[in-house]
């Protein structure tokens, strides 16, 4: 009876805490793996954003925070890179450097790029476009 006690309160976060699925995969442009930037997945419905670093083969994977994983449903993906800021003068701030990927990913109001997340792991690769 007490073990059940015990294992009770675990059951129930498990439960409630909702199903999680991991996301992964490629960003090329026109083809060509990106080596920088972020990968951002907005849920249609709400909730919370994940996000993934683009490393320099072109492959990101998604955390929420600090956790790797988001829940299932439908997303709006972003996907924004840029060159290397300029450097300042000395008395002022380094300049952001140039949009790399086309502006109209960079937003979930321009973006076209929707993508479901199934329960697993997702291996999702991101094909952008410069036209």
């Amino acid at each position: 009876m007490k073990i059940a006690l015990l294992f009770f309160p675990l059951a129930i976060f498990l439960g409630c805490s909702g199903q999680q699925s991991t996301v992964s995969g490629v960003v090329t442009l026109d083809g060509k793996p990106l080596d920088r930037g972020a990968v951002s997945f907005h849920a249609v419905g709400g909730g919370p954003t994940a996000v993934g670093q683009i490393d320099s083969s072109g492959h990101y994977a998604l955390k929420v925070g600090e956790e790797h994983g988001l829940p299932l449903g439908e997303y709006v993906v972003t996907v924004v890179a840029s060159e290397d800021p300029l450097p300042g003068d000395g008395f002022e701030s380094p300049t952001p450097g140039d949009l790399i990927t086309p502006a109209r990913y960079g937003s979930t109001q321009t973006s076209d790029l929707k993508k479901t997340v199934a329960s697993g792991d997702n291996h999702i690769d991101l094909e952008l476009t410069s036209s």
